[in-house]
This record gives structure tokens, sequence and C-alpha cells, in this order.
């Protein structure tokens, strides 16, 4: 059920939580409360918030429009490389030159060249990171400590390490700058040692990416845009 305060539309989830608290995720508004909240209380919440919220869906619409487009002409990064969008009708294939990204698909449609991208960017993560995964890994002498590396694609991790030495990478750091991809891989790595965010954790992963606050930067700034769509 969709609710509405002055010009602010917005859903409310009632659960067992004991806090308020608004969430704002593509462009909607969310109040997540306690399930006996009453109504006019929530309403002289979001009323007192419609200032932050009136910021964050702003905020949101802009990196909406930066986000990668998978049309043809528009450009986009692989492996630190701008290259040319190109979609045509053809077998489901991705094609790489020196200044193109040529994506084919039988049915040129938006959700088709969304899968047949997709897919092709999984297949050149497996492809081309665990190799590199491990040569840092002999670099950070934690090789013995790495046991597989997986990929995953999701809005919450660009990265991911378990205790079992498992690292679990996002294909999507591909179509970062190159200095990004190689700092996201090294700040897992130093998981393998360090198990947490410590100063010896910072330390190390200095030691091996000095200068890495500028691709903490670039992802912060940034990250969204790899989210690409048709």
């Amino acid at each position: 059920m969709t609710n509405s305060c002055l010009d602010i539309d917005y859903q409310i989830i009632r659960s067992r939580r004991k806090t308020v608290a608004i969430m704002i995720k593509d462009g909607l508004v969310e109040v997540r409360a306690p399930k006996r909240t009453p109504q006019y209380w929530i309403d002289d919440f979001v009323q007192q918030k419609r200032q932050w919220i009136a910021k964050q869906l702003k905020e949101q619409a802009i990196k909406e429009r930066q986000i990668y487009q998978l049309k043809d002409g528009q450009l986009i990064t692989f492996l630190g490389a701008e290259k040319v969008v190109r979609v045509i009708a053809g077998k489901n294939t991705v094609l790489l030159s020196a200044d193109e990204l040529v994506i084919s698909c039988r049915k040129a449609e938006a959700k088709n060249v969304l899968k047949v991208f997709d897919q092709w960017l999984l297949e050149q993560a497996k492809l081309l990171l665990p190799a590199k995964v491990e040569s840092l890994s002999y670099e950070l002498a934690v090789e013995h400590k790495l046991s597989k590396v997986i990929f995953r694609k999701t809005k919450t991790k660009w990265g991911h390490c378990t205790v079992d030495g498992v690292i679990q990478l996002n294909q999507l750091i591909l179509l970062a700058p190159l200095f990004v991809t190689d700092y996201l891989i090294i700040h897992e790595l130093c998981h393998l040692r360090h198990m947490n965010h410590s100063k010896d954790f910072w330390n190390m992963v200095e030691a091996h990416c000095p200068g890495y606050e500028d691709a903490e930067r670039w992802i912060k700034e940034h990250g969204h845009k790899l989210w690409f769509k048709a």
C-alpha cells in the first residue's frame, strides 16, 4: 500500500523491529516500522525527513542517468580501455576489438542485449581474473591460504573473502579502471590474513596497494555506473 506525506509517496513495511527507518532504492521510498507504530507518527517522521528524502531521490536520479548504457554508439570501459558499444543482429556473442565492443544478438532487444553481455562478462571474469588473483596472492605471501576464486554479481559487495580461503569477486570489476580492479582483489586477499578491517589489515593493503584511497574514492563516486542497462 502506498502512502503520501505532502509530495512524498512511500510504502510502509511493518515488522518486529524496534525503530523506524527510511530506505530509498530505485526511486522508491520505503518506511520500515514496528508493527504498532501509529500512522500519524510515521507521517510526522517522514515529514521531518522530507529534505533528506528529496536529496536522496535527486542523487539517485542523477546516478541512474550515469549508468553504462548498452546501446549502439555508447561508451563503456573494459579492462581500463574505453570501447564504443555496437549492437547488431546475429548469433549471440560479444566481440572485442581495439576500439569497439560488439554485442550480437539474435533478437537485438534490450533484455537480450543485457543477457548476452552479462553472460559474456562472467565468462571473461572466469577466464581472466583467477590467474591475476593467484599471481597477487604470491606477492602478498597468502597463496597457501587461497583455495579458489568464484564470481557473483551482487549490488551489496564488490568482493568477499571466506575463512575457507574462497575469494568471491563481482564480475563488474572488469568495467572499472585497472587500479580499481587491482585494489579490490588485493583488498580481499589481505582478508586471508586479517579477517577484519583492523589497523593491521589496512597497513597490509597500503603496503601492497599504495594510494588505495584513490580506488576507494573512485568506487564511491563512480561505482554505480558499472550497473549497466540497455
